[in-house]
């Protein structure tokens, strides 16, 4: 799956365009980008874009996992 994905603060952040996804700002783009990915790309394309995708959700989800550990390991509970 290749995100598709309204271009606001945080988003943007996380999608490269082209790389691991769209961002759209308005209805009309939107419409554009969903005809693009349906007639444009090339399977692929649509699949590099989705293993990219992928990746990036991995490498969020260790960054949060390390990030709660350290938290809890600063200032959790101390027996």
């Amino acid at each position: 799956m290749v995100p598709i994905v309204s271009n606001v603060q945080g988003h943007d952040d996380l999608i490269s365009v082209g790389y691991n996804g769209f961002l759209f700002a308005g209805q009309k783009q939107l419409v554009n980008i969903l005809f693009k990915t349906q007639s444009c790309l090339s399977e692929k394309k649509y699949k590099e874009m989705s293993a990219s995708a992928k990746d990036t959700v991995k490498k969020l989800s260790l960054c949060s996992i390390n990030i709660i550990k350290n938290h809890f390991l600063k200032y959790g509970q101390k027996k």
